[in-house]
């Protein structure tokens, strides 16, 4: 399941400036190892270039993090939020 939200008040979760016209897309996974690279990888693919993803762990006991942690380091707009 992915949520997506316009930027509203023009800040991103860090408090910095985003044109207004950038997309959060906040993607939740629990044990997703078996599926997150797949799900991150179409983020990636879309169109729409002003996007950000925040992908949401809640605690896998899983390789997800490691995976979401991969991605983040080669894109800077893929952020991991651990629970």
């Amino acid at each position: 399941m992915f949520s997506f939200f316009s930027n509203r008040n023009n800040k991103n979760h860090k408090g910095t400036e985003l044109r207004k016209d950038e997309i959060t897309i906040v993607m939740p996974a629990y044990n997703a190892e078996a599926y997150i690279a797949e799900s991150v990888e179409s983020i990636i693919q879309q169109n729409i270039s002003d996007w950000t993803l925040l992908v949401l762990d809640d605690g896998s006991t899983d390789r997800t993090a490691e995976i979401v942690r991969d991605f983040s380091r080669r894109y800077s707009k893929i952020r991991l939020l651990q629970n």
